[in-house]
């Protein structure tokens, strides 16, 4: 907790980010192994199709040669960019998508409220039940919010959800990279 009611310590969200982008090295490479595979097998394609007839020629040969020159230094430098960008990434993450963030904290304070909700019903029916002797089954399952009162648990239950985000958060990453490899 950062000391703040209701706010995530930010180191606490940087590690999670970190913890996020640490495996994207390997599909990074792979992605862009792929995309340069793709991109040189384009090229020469369309270098064959307009130059196949001269393949036996010092045209051919020298075109070819400075296609492939070509690619490989623009590939090296788009190698360079992606490694320095995940290096970055993973060192200080600086890709932070507020808005996605604050709605998994929203989504799991509900779940966690709606719980909590289940669980003080079920205790205000078993008391009323043990006050009347009726059987909760032969009267109604539910109670109004007026019925159940405040929560004196509301500011826990709402640190909770912010807490119970980040955890799902922590074993969500922690699946994601178990499963790319």
């Amino acid at each position: 907790m950062a000391g703040i009611p209701n706010q995530v310590d930010p180191k606490v969200i940087e590690r999670m980010s970190q913890m996020s982008v640490e495996h994207w090295d390997k599909p990074m490479k792979e992605f862009l192994q792929a995309t340069e595979d793709m991109l040189q097998n384009l090229l020469l394609s369309q270098l064959d199709d307009i130059l196949g007839a001269w393949k036996q020629t010092a045209l051919f040969t020298e075109v070819t040669s400075i296609v492939n020159g070509f690619l490989s230094r623009a590939l090296i430098v788009q190698r360079e960019a992606a490694g320095r960008v995940y290096r970055l990434e993973n060192v200080k993450p600086i890709t932070y998508n507020g808005t996605a963030l604050q709605q998994a904290k929203t989504e799991a304070l509900e779940v966690i409220q709606e719980k909590r909700r289940e669980t003080r019903v079920t205790k205000l029916l078993k008391e009323q039940e043990a006050k009347t002797g009726q059987d909760r089954s032969k009267k109604v399952t539910t109670a109004t919010d007026a019925q159940l009162g405040e929560d004196p648990y509301r500011q826990e239950i709402e640190v909770m959800g912010v807490r119970g985000f980040s955890i799902l958060l922590f074993f969500t990453v922690g699946e994601s990279a178990d499963t790319t490899g």
